[in-house]
């Protein structure tokens, strides 16, 4: 499959079993993971309403400001959009034994695991070892973000609605 051509990814879903979801998705109150993934069934698919640009950068594409919502510890931030379109410029190859991208070369070469993702309407995990999925700290238009994505073919940086569940990477500040 090839990433890319639309401003939204929406793979088809390779679900894991998971329990511990009431009715409509939400995690149960009795579960270790309460409170930590919040689902949304409607548009604008984002858990904040009205949404706020500025969560995790208050900086630009080329300046970014590390906010105190960034879930980077400290000297470390979420990259932004420009960053990871250099990193997907910068060439990549897929390890099918460890499921994953590396990108780059020589001793500037990094590994993203294809760790999946959340959905946004049912919290189920999926795409595990088949896609990777990573935020950036840049807003796509009012409802969404960038971020990048790849799978065993392809590589690239697009606009996603917030609420999916996607891994951070962190970078040097």
């Amino acid at each position: 499959m090839h990433i890319g051509g639309s401003d939204v990814l929406r793979p088809p879903l390779r679900h894991r079993k998971s329990s511990g979801f009431d009715s409509n998705g939400q995690i149960l109150s009795e579960q270790p993971a309460y409170g930590k993934f919040i689902t949304t069934n409607t548009s604008p698919w984002d858990w904040r309403s009205p949404q706020i640009n500025t969560l995790w950068n208050s900086g630009t594409e080329s300046s970014p400001i590390k906010t105190a919502n960034d879930p980077c510890p400290a000297g470390w931030r979420v990259p932004t959009n420009a960053e990871f379109k250099n990193l997907v410029d910068s060439g990549s190859d897929w390890d099918p034994l460890k499921e994953g991208r590396y990108f780059g070369s020589g001793t500037q070469r990094v590994f993203f695991p294809a760790a999946g993702l959340r959905a946004y309407k049912d919290v189920l995990l999926g795409n595990v070892g088949s896609y990777g999925y990573y935020w950036s700290s840049t807003p796509n238009y009012s409802s969404k973000a960038y971020s990048m994505g790849f799978d065993s073919g392809d590589a690239n940086a697009y606009g996603n609605y917030r609420s999916f569940g996607f891994s951070v990477r962190c970078v040097a500040e």
